[in-house]
């Protein structure tokens, strides 16, 4: 973002930089071009006033020595006028060509004055007099017509005056094109920056919202630059929220399962431990026929599966403080896999063969772990791995070892051939008493992923590229224990 907003800034600068400059030059240029305008126009004048007062001496030297003649001052004040013209022209005009022109005239207006001054001072016979007037008569149309030759010029006058202002009046599109140019530049940068600045805040906008409205797995995703930092953040904070709401609904769920279990032993244990003593005594009358030593024996079974069910509640709600010690996980895994027969066996309806297959990493890596409390884990999901495969199937299992960023791990994965779970069911299968089987607890993978937990790992659950479920439990090499709840 800061590399974009540079990139505009150094645009608009450019082209302000670039556009001022142009203008400066430009103005520069039509104030020479005016200037320029206005010395031909001005040389244009003098010309018109320079032919004006060579009239006015030869209507003078017409009417000389007539009733209408004039001061003779008058005369030789127009001279000096015409003189004080050509010496201007000679200041306005740089061209050699009109220099020439200029030094022709200024010639000519020599001769004229020289042939005035006899005409007016000699006084003669008329008819030498005459011939005297008539030669500055004829030297005065001949500097007018020199004057006039000039004329020749004019065209040349008109085309640069054209140009002149078709230059000025090109100056003036381009600088209104330039200016509107300019502003709609300045508009599509402003456009561009608002646009890159608002839609990302947008979108965090609409990440937060959803995140107070209790969408925790809402993510922000194509938001590039420092926004995509922002939004990296904003997503590493929902997954850590809803990672620690899910700890602290879990925590809340121990919590009520521990008071639960306290109160169901107290209140249930040491009656249901009458109960399956009396029912043993009464079980061992002799009067009692064999039909009611039948229900008596049920009703112990039934008192047994109680008891089984609370201790399962305690085991979860308050698991035993792990015992650590260095432990070889494929051992365990094999004193685990020595009970798949009899739970194929018990499993209703399930004589199909289960076939294992082992991916196991050699050397397996050693663990400090509790052994009593993994092959407790081990067990339970090779017992749901059993229990999902009723025509028989293929259990996959896996350890492996790896480093990570700051510690060592192993990896364990239980996998088997059934049908997987589904999309509703698989968030839940770790809950507390979510169960689909028709007599479960609830209680088992509850009680893995505590007992994992405990050990500092780790333990998901997901469906396999083909088929049936996948549990992968990771494993540090050296735990820290977590404090028993």
């Amino acid at each position: 973002m800061k590399r974009k907003i540079l990139y505009a800034l150094l645009i608009i600068g450019l082209t302000l930089f670039g556009g001022t400059l142009y203008i400066i030059v430009n103005i520069n240029q039509t104030t020479i071009n005016l200037d320029t305008l206005a010395s031909i126009q001005g040389a244009e004048i003098l010309r018109k006033e320079l032919l004006l007062e060579v009239e006015k001496v030869q209507n003078d030297l017409y009417l000389h020595e007539t009733e209408l003649t004039r001061d003779v001052m008058t005369m030789v004040n127009n001279v000096k006028n015409m003189e004080v013209i050509l010496s201007k022209c000679y200041s306005c005009h740089d061209s050699d060509t009109i220099f020439t022109d200029l030094e022709a005239i200024r010639q000519q207006l020599i001769t004229y004055k020289s042939a005035l001054s006899r005409a007016i001072t000699m006084r003669t016979q008329n008819r030498v007099h005459e011939e005297i007037s008539q030669n500055a008569l004829v030297a005065g149309e001949a500097l007018f017509r020199q004057i006039q030759n000039t004329a020749m010029h004019q065209q040349e006058i008109l085309h640069k005056t054209a140009s002149v202002l078709d230059t000025t009046k090109r100056s003036k599109k381009y600088l209104i094109l330039l200016v509107c140019a300019g502003f709609a530049l300045f508009l599509i940068c402003a456009f561009i920056l608002i646009r890159a600045f608002t839609e990302p805040l947008l979108h965090l906008l609409n990440a937060t919202r959803k995140l107070e409205q209790g969408d925790l797995d809402y993510r922000i995703v194509n938001l590039k630059d420092e926004f995509g930092e922002v939004a990296k953040s904003f997503n590493q904070m929902a997954a850590s929220l809803k990672e620690q709401m899910e700890v602290q609904v879990r925590t809340n769920q121990l919590l009520a399962s521990g008071e639960m279990a306290t109160s169901l032993a107290h209140e249930i244990k040491n009656p249901l431990a009458g109960i399956k003593a009396a029912m043993q005594v009464l079980s061992y009358n002799s009067s009692i026929s064999p039909e009611e030593i039948e229900i008596f024996n049920q009703v112990v079974k039934e008192v047994d599966r109680v008891e089984s069910l609370l201790n399962s509640l305690l085991t979860y709600a308050r698991p035993p403080k792990p015992q650590l010690i260095e432990v070889d996980l494929s051992e365990i895994m094999e004193n685990a896999l020595n009970f798949i027969p009899d739970l194929a066996g018990n499993a209703p309806g399930n004589q199909a063969k289960i076939i294992v297959k082992k991916h196991i990493e050699q050397p397996v890596a050693k663990i400090l772990a509790d052994p009593g409390q993994l092959q407790q884990v081990f067990l339970n999901l090779l017992l749901n791995a059993v229990a999902a495969m009723p025509d028989g199937g293929t259990i996959t299992l896996g350890i492996t070892s790896h480093h990570g960023d700051d510690r060592n791990a192993c990896t364990i994965s239980i996998a088997d051939s059934g049908p997987g779970f589904t999309k509703e069911i698989l968030p839940q299968i770790f809950n507390p008493f979510f169960t689909t089987k028709a007599k479960g607890t609830g209680l088992g993978l509850a009680t893995c992923l505590r007992l994992i937990e405990q050990h500092n790992g780790t333990i998901s659950a997901q469906n396999g590229e083909h088929g049936g479920a996948v549990f992968s439990i990771t494993l540090p090499v050296t735990p820290k224990i977590a404090d028993e709840a």
